[in-house]
C-alpha cells in the first residue's frame, strides 16, 4: 500500500515512494467575515479565507454580488481586512489556484448615516428636570459641500444633527434697544431679527452657568422684554453648560460658518449678496427658498444654530433619504417643553405639532424673524420678543472617534447612545 506522505500547498500529493501525483481539489474557499472594530463612521471587516490549495484572488465590494461579477468587478484585497465607510451589505470573494470561486456577505450596521437618530447632550428646564436630547443626522458633509463652500470649516464625514423635537419655547430675541446702533421702533418695540446679536444666538451657544450668559452687548431677554411676559431665559444657565453636554460633547461639536438672511436695515454690514433682501413668502420650504443665492446676507460661526431656510429646504424637506422627509421637518415639542412653558395653549401639548423658529430674517423690517407655522408653511411674520415660538437646535459633530451602543439608530426610541469619545 501507498502511504501519502505529505500534501504540498498546491495541491501535488508527494508519496513517501518519492513520486508525485495531483489530487483535484473542486472545493471552494471558505470565507469567514467579521466586523470587528470601528467607530460611529468607520468600520473594519476581517475576512479569513482558507482552502486546501493556494487563494489566488481575493476582492471586495459593495452590495450583494455573485461570483460572476468579480470576472471584471470588486476591489482587491491585499491583506485580510478593508475598511467601510456606510451600513449596508458587503461582498468577499475568493478564488483558489484551481479555479473555484467563493462569495461571501456581511451586513454592517450601527454606523451613523443620514436618518439616524442619536442621544447626545441633555436639557434642564427650569423646573430642573433633565431630558436627553435626540437628534437627527440631517447631512454627511461631502467633498463637494467644502468646494462649494471651502470657508465653512467642516470636512468630509462631519455629521449635521437637527433635533427631533422642539426642546423649548423662547424669544428670538428681548425688546428695548438696537442693534450695533442700527434700528428704528419696530426693532425697539418687537425686538431685533438680525441673527448674529440675537438673545437666542448667545444662549444657545453658551457654556455660562445661570445668569451669566454673554447677551452680546444686547439686552437680556427678562420677563419685563418679552411678549406677555412668558419664556424668558435671562437667568437660564447657556445652552451647553455644564448638566446639559459635558466638556466631552462640547469638543466634539463643530464651529461653522454659514449664511444668514439679513433685514434690509442691516445691509451695512452684509457679507454678499448681489440683490435686494431675501423674497418673502409664505409656503413650502421649496418655494421659500426663492431668491436665498443671490440675496443680501451675513456670515456667522455657530456651534450650535437653528436652521436657516436653504438648510431646512435641502437637508430635511427635500432628503429623501429620510422617508418620511416631508412629515418631519414639521415638529412637535417634548413634553418637558410643554411643562415649563409659560404660555399656555390648548395646541400646545407633545402631540401636536408646533412653531420653531429659523434664523433667517425677514428682510423687510427689522424685527421679524423666520418660522415655521404648526402645518409646515415658513412664515416671517413672528416677532422677534414672541415667547410662544419652539427653540430647535442644529449642530454639526465630529464623529471620526466616536463609537456607538448596539442600538439600531432607526427611530427616536432606538437612537444610538455615544460610548466613548476616544
Amino acid at each position: 500500500a501507498t502511504t501519502i506522505h505529505e500534501i504540498l500547498i498546491d495541491g501535488t500529493i508527494k508519496k513517501s515512494d518519492g513520486e508525485e501525483s495531483i489530487v483535484e481539489d473542486s472545493d471552494s474557499p471558505a470565507i469567514v467575515l467579521a466586523n470587528l472594530t470601528g467607530t460611529a463612521t468607520n468600520r473594519t471587516i476581517t475576512a479569513t479565507i482558507t482552502d486546501a490549495s493556494t487563494v489566488s484572488s481575493k476582492k471586495w465590494a459593495t452590495g450583494t454580488q455573485n461570483v460572476a461579477y468579480f470576472a471584471t468587478g470588486g476591489t482587491e484585497l491585499a491583506d485580510t481586512t478593508f475598511d467601510v465607510t456606510a451600513n449596508g451589505i458587503y461582498t468577499v470573494y475568493a478564488k483558489d489556484a484551481k479555479g473555484n470561486e467563493a462569495v461571501q456577505t456581511i451586513d454592517v450596521e450601527n454606523m451613523m448615516a443620514e436618518g439616524k437618530y442619536i442621544k447626545f447632550g441633555k436639557y434642564k428646564a427650569k423646573d430642573n428636570s433633565v431630558t436627553d436630547i435626540v437628534w437627527r443626522v440631517i447631512h454627511k458633509v461631502t467633498a463637494q459641500d467644502l468646494i462649494n463652500d471651502p470657508s465653512s470649516g467642516l470636512h468630509v464625514g462631519d455629521l449635521m444633527l437637527f433635533s427631533d423635537k422642539i426642546i423649548s419655547l423662547k424669544p428670538y430675541d428681548a425688546i428695548g434697544d438696537y442693534t450695533d446702533g442700527r434700528g428704528d421702533q419696530s426693532r425697539i418695540d418687537l425686538g431685533s431679527n438680525y441673527w448674529e446679536k440675537s438673545n437666542i444666538r448667545a444662549w444657545l451657544n453658551s457654556s455660562a452657568n445661570a445668569g451669566l450668559v454673554d447677551w452680546l452687548g444686547q439686552l437680556s431677554p427678562t420677563n419685563a422684554r418679552v411678549l406677555w411676559n412668558v419664556n424668558e431665559y435671562d437667568q437660564e444657565k447657556g445652552f451647553l453648560a455644564d448638566g446639559n453636554f459635558t466638556l466631552a460633547e462640547r469638543n466634539y461639536i463643530l464651529p461653522v460658518m454659514h449664511k444668514t438672511m439679513l433685514a434690509d436695515i442691516d445691509i451695512a454690514v452684509k457679507t454678499g449678496g448681489t440683490t435686494n433682501g431675501h423674497d418673502y413668502d409664505i409656503t413650502n420650504p421649496s418655494t421659500a427658498v426663492k431668491d436665498y443665492d443671490t440675496a443680501n446676507y451675513k456670515n456667522t460661526t455657530d456651534k450650535v444654530f437653528l436652521l436657516g431656510i436653504k438648510e431646512l429646504n435641502e437637508y430635511v424637506y427635500n432628503n429623501e433619504v429620510l422617508e418620511d422627509e416631508k412629515t418631519w421637518y414639521i415638529a412637535k415639542p417634548t413634553n418637558q417643553a410643554v411643562i415649563n412653558s409659560e404660555y399656555i395653549d390648548a395646541g400646545l401639548n407633545s402631540s401636536s405639532n408646533w412653531y420653531y423658529w429659523l434664523r433667517d430674517a425677514y428682510a423687510l423690517n427689522s424685527c421679524y424673524a423666520r418660522y415655521l407655522w404648526a402645518d409646515g408653511t415658513v412664515s416671517g411674520i413672528a416677532s422677534a420678543f414672541s415667547g410662544n415660538v419652539g427653540c430647535r437646535p442644529a449642530c454639526y459633530l465630529n464623529p471620526s472617534t466616536l463609537t456607538l451602543d448596539n442600538a439600531d439608530g432607526a427611530t427616536a426610541t432606538t437612537a444610538y447612545t455615544i460610548t466613548s469619545f476616544n
